[in-house]
């Protein structure tokens, strides 16, 4: 742990003290101190959700964002008027909330994937391969509490930075025990978003990742993400496609996966798993499940898509995520409805098959604004706390410590101990 230490202080060190420094940006305000936290210049504005809020109900005046006074732990912002936590010398602040956008998310699944869609097709460029240690210095808090389909303003993509975008639809198996989007004969409607954790290099091998959307109507989309592991595929292999992707991976080996793993137990108590119950909360036309019933894991897994095992650039990566053609099917989806089920050696069972509903991109609006919410396993745990029996916290989660339902809270830094001044100095 002393290493990962070294790497988190590294990386703070590193970064600016402010809330934000991404992308191009311009200052807020003037003076000395103006620019901090800067104001970035977004592709997209969040959908028009407006200026963003705070905990305490207050507008903020400036991007929210994390900053070392609490670690990177909780993103803040300075606040309009007389709202927020008094601080002599900056003024006042709070910490940044995320509500849902009604006026957005009121609409049919297919009005939101339409505009999504007209957002992803409409540059084919790629974004910025960023540093992985940025992530260090993001809130890893908004991963899990943003509920939007777009990005925060400010806020980008430090893990998976470039990747292509699908258009996906999906028809559950008749005998799917599952509620929601995953409810037997219903046929879930999404985007899919394929890229490298990290980026590409002949040297880097390729550290492959999901990030999956079935869109609902009235109700937010139901998003998780989906790994094979924190690490480079083992025996410098190439191939996007050569294991299956999971939202429950191994535990966390080497310094940079150790301390990604340690940057998201801010969050959560088990930072190799993410939940799915969500999914099967509402359907597709946004109707509650009386009494949801959702799986332990889901996996994917490519038995038409392959690519070559040789090594290969970022570039040529992307060559081979867009070259799959609308019909493909992508995926074969299976899953496990316990950890028993999961444990017991028997292939996952099949619960249908993502299959391209148009072509892949590359796409602008995917690595800087398409955003995929995390969900706690927490919550799949509070739900179903019998599988907490079943579990071990090194195995399953990559925790030297006993799991609890209850996730870790935030450690967001108080005006009476550090407030942003520290940060500000």
């Amino acid at each position: 742990m002393h290493r990962v230490s070294v790497l988190l202080l590294t990386a703070i060190v590193a970064a600016a003290i402010c809330p934000f420094k991404a992308g191009k940006v311009k200052p807020v305000g003037n003076g000395k101190d103006a620019g901090c936290p800067f104001a970035t210049q977004d592709l997209q504005d969040s959908f028009n959700r407006g200026p963003d809020v705070t905990e305490m109900g207050c507008t903020c005046k400036t991007p929210c964002g994390a900053s070392v006074h609490d670690l990177f732990n909780c993103d803040w912002c300075y606040t309009e008027g007389k709202c927020g936590k008094a601080n002599s010398l900056k003024g006042r602040y709070d910490s940044c909330v995320y509500p849902v956008n009604n006026t957005y998310e009121s609409q049919p699944w297919n009005a939101k994937l339409d505009q999504l869609w007209a957002l992803v097709d409409a540059d084919h460029t790629s974004g910025s391969a960023n540093s992985a240690t940025d992530g260090f210095t993001e809130s890893v808090q908004t991963s899990f509490d943003n509920v939007g389909d777009t990005m925060p303003k400010g806020r980008k993509k430090v893990i998976h930075g470039v990747g292509a975008v699908c258009k996906f639809k999906m028809e559950m198996s008749s005998s799917s025990p599952f509620t929601g989007v995953l409810k037997a004969g219903n046929t879930g409607h999404g985007l899919v978003r394929m890229g490298s954790a990290l980026p590409v290099d002949e040297k880097s091998g390729v550290v492959p990742g999901l990030g999956i959307k079935f869109m609902r109507s009235k109700v937010p989309s139901a998003s998780f993400v989906s790994l094979v592991s924190l690490s480079p595929l083992p025996n410098n292999e190439y191939n996007f496609f050569a294991d299956t992707f999971s939202n429950h991976i191994p535990p966390a080996e080497g310094l940079a996966a150790t301390a990604l793993a340690k940057k998201f137990t801010q969050k959560s108590g088990c930072p190799t798993q993410v939940g799915l119950s969500d999914v099967c909360k509402y359907d597709s036309d946004g109707n509650t499940a009386d009494k949801p019933v959702f799986p332990y894991e889901l996996t994917q897994r490519s038995k038409v898509v392959q690519f070559p095992s040789t090594p290969i650039t970022q570039a040529q990566l992307q060559e081979q995520l867009i070259s799959i053609t609308e019909g493909t099917p992508l995926f074969e989806v299976g899953y496990f409805t316990d950890p028993k089920h999961a444990q017991s050696g028997v292939p996952a069972t099949v619960l249908g098959t993502m299959v391209t509903d148009g072509p892949c991109v590359n796409s602008l609006f995917g690595d800087e604004s398409l955003f995929f919410k995390h969900q706690l396993i927490e919550e799949d745990w509070a739900a179903e706390p019998f599988w907490m029996g079943y579990l071990d916290p090194h195995k399953d989660c990559s925790m030297d410590r006993p799991l609890s339902m209850t996730p870790p809270q935030p450690q967001c830094a108080q005006p009476n101990n550090a407030g942003p001044d520290s940060a500000l100095k």
